[in-house]
């Protein structure tokens, strides 16, 4: 049971930084122009999902079941 308290987390985590990047996305496709800071959110956000891409395939986590499996930041952002 305290497995799938963790494996429920991950999940959700996921799924929320999978739609902070889905918003990013749809800005740089309508060409929307970034502030700075944006830009900079941007970067952290593509840094933070690569990270926890390279930190689940170590684990042998599905990228499906965290959610992060449709994004590429390389190529999305």
């Amino acid at each position: 049971m305290e497995n799938n308290k963790y494996q429920l987390y991950l999940a959700d985590l996921g799924y929320l930084i999978k739609e902070e990047a889905e918003e990013l996305i749809k800005k740089k496709k309508e060409g929307v122009e970034l502030s700075d800071y944006d830009m900079g959110y941007q970067m952290a956000v593509l840094n933070l999902i690569s990270l926890i891409q390279d930190q689940a395939k170590l684990f042998e986590i599905s990228l499906s079941e965290i959610h992060l499996d449709k994004i590429d930041p390389e190529k999305d952002l």
